[in-house]
């Protein structure tokens, strides 16, 4: 059956309706700066200037003011290693305390705090799901593409005990006509030349343990595509031959070739460690400089530019 990741599982008729009435479904963040990886196509690294960073108290008023303006889930998405941000739990808490769900990117590679996950059970009752990159199977090729040694195995660690605390179980849902089962475990995979072999077997491995996979073939603004329209639509078909044997349905109307919709930019924003506000991730206009009860947010939502959709705005999708 298909996956969907807890935090993103809000219908369609939603985000139309909250996107009509200049309101939230979903806002993008960013934590710490912090990383151990040099990934190919950071869109962050352009972002860590040397320049005053809001501070966790305007970061827990982004988030109350988010959660006024009707948002459901928090996407933390970077700057660097969110679960290496000092001030992690407490933001996870107010998220909670807000009603909202929290949907973490992380690396699964935490440095000299190796053991950040080694009791994940202070997590199972927080309304938290986790995405993790996941851009190969081989080691060597996955800790090249990180340009860190030992990334892949270290990663595969931690993804092996949220497996075992059955982060992955959830129940089954209908979800904008398709029967999703939910999940509290994504990955990002990252399409290359140098992964391309392993792609199907990736894919495979997240269909087989009930992780969420994103597959996308470049990063907007930072990493181009290695692959053109053609052999992307290849790619995508294998995909589609493999989930023949989890649902016997096509969903062509949907952009991600895993089966579900981008819940990052109809009713969406993004607010990064410097305070821009911009429609989503791979957008580059700003709309102001967050301050707390300036009315920023709902202002942005009104004003903005972008042509929003449940495909990806940044690559005209």
């Amino acid at each position: 059956m298909l996956t969907i990741i807890k935090g993103w599982d809000i219908p369609k008729e939603e985000f139309i309706e909250a996107e009509k009435n200049k309101r939230l479904c979903t806002i993008s963040i960013d934590l710490t700066e912090e990383c151990y990886l040099n990934c190919e196509g950071c869109f962050t690294r352009i972002q860590r200037k040397n320049i005053p960073k809001i501070s966790l108290e305007e970061k827990l008023c982004l988030i109350d003011e988010a959660a006024d303006l009707g948002a459901k889930t928090v996407n933390i998405v970077g700057a660097g290693e969110p679960l290496l941000d000092p001030n992690f739990e407490e933001i996870i808490e107010r998220i909670n305390q807000n009603g909202m769900y929290a949907v973490v990117f992380t690396s699964g590679y935490y440095g000299y705090k190796s053991d950040l996950l080694q009791n994940p059970l202070r997590f199972r009752e927080k309304k938290v799901s986790f995405v993790f990159k996941l851009w190969g199977r081989i080691e060597s090729v996955e800790d090249s593409l990180v340009q860190k040694k030992g990334y892949s195995k270290e990663r595969n660690k931690n993804l092996r005990i949220l497996l075992s605390h059955a982060f992955n179980k959830g129940e089954q849902i209908y979800l904008d006509d398709r029967q999703y089962k939910l999940t509290r475990m994504g990955a990002d995979i990252l399409v290359r030349r140098r992964n391309y072999p392993e792609i199907q077997n990736i894919f495979e491995y997240c269909r087989n343990n009930e992780i969420m996979p994103i597959l996308v073939p470049y990063i907007p603004g930072t990493l181009e595509s290695e692959f053109n329209f053609e052999e992307w639509k290849i790619i995508c078909a294998k995909i589609g031959s493999i989930d023949q044997k989890f649902q016997n349905r096509k969903y062509e109307d949907l952009f991600y070739p895993q089966a579900t919709k981008c819940p990052q930019s109809i009713a969406g924003l993004y607010v990064n460690n410097n305070g821009e506000i911009r429609s989503c991730v791979g957008t580059t206009k700003v709309y102001g400089i967050y301050k707390p009860g300036k009315n920023m947010l709902h202002q942005a939502l009104k004003t903005r530019i972008e042509k929003v959709s449940f495909g990806c705005v940044p690559r005209g999708l």
